[in-house]
């Protein structure tokens, strides 16, 4: 007895939004070539019952039919990777993620104004929306942007710059001082207005001024 067909792409593709569907389609043009698996797609979607039978007649005589199940597996995964990146897009998170993953990419290629930017567009969101876990690893990479910068003898920022300034402080943790200022120094805080204490040792503390 031959073994069904698998209908996991077919279920994938038609639990897709119109949107997702739209991405999908947008996202390939991106790439140049032949794209038999857009065929294979359009073909699917147009089904309301999965048909295999009906899928190979339909491509008879094409090289690709002859592997089908290595195409639809290639398909498979080309949604799901479409999917990932069109709700990434679309959740602070998600964004946090690329934009950590582009600081990463960015400072791997020796563009650290680039990177910086970057940081900091990033910095705010977090901020904004309380995402601490995220707060702390960019803090980690501004760490790595300092280092880098002042070993070139390019550093020239006030390091009070990198952490909020809001009426209210973040929690204090320890990975904030070791993260951020484990040459530099530390802060604590608490409430609008309250006094800031600063420890300042190694050579990135810029003199103090006063904050008043």
């Amino acid at each position: 007895m031959a073994m069904k067909p698998s209908t996991e792409l077919f279920d994938l593709i038609r639990s897709l939004t119109k949107s997702e569907k739209r991405f999908f389609k947008l996202h390939s043009t991106l790439q140049s070539g032949t794209k038999n698996y857009m065929r294979i797609f359009d073909a699917i979607d147009r089904q309301h019952v999965y048909d295999e039978d009906a899928l190979r007649r339909q491509f008879e005589g094409e090289n690709f039919v002859k592997h089908l199940p290595s195409e639809k597996n290639h398909l498979y995964k080309l949604v799901l990777k479409s999917l990932r990146a069109f709700h990434a897009e679309a959740t602070v998170s998600g964004t946090l993620k690329i934009a950590s993953k582009n600081i990463e990419i960015l400072f791997a290629k020796a563009l650290y104004e680039e990177a910086s930017r970057t940081l900091q567009r990033a910095k705010r969101v977090a901020k904004e929306n309380e995402k601490f876990y995220y707060w702390y690893e960019l803090l980690n990479q501004e760490k790595q942007l300092l280092e880098e910068d002042y070993a070139s003898g390019r550093f020239s920022r006030d390091l009070r710059t990198s952490w909020p300034r809001s009426g209210r402080c973040w929690p204090s943790s320890a990975t904030w001082r070791s993260t951020m200022f484990s040459t530099a120094g530390s802060i604590s805080c608490s409430g609008a207005g309250a006094t800031r204490a600063r420890t300042r040792s190694g050579p990135w503390w810029r003199p103090s001024v006063s904050t008043r």
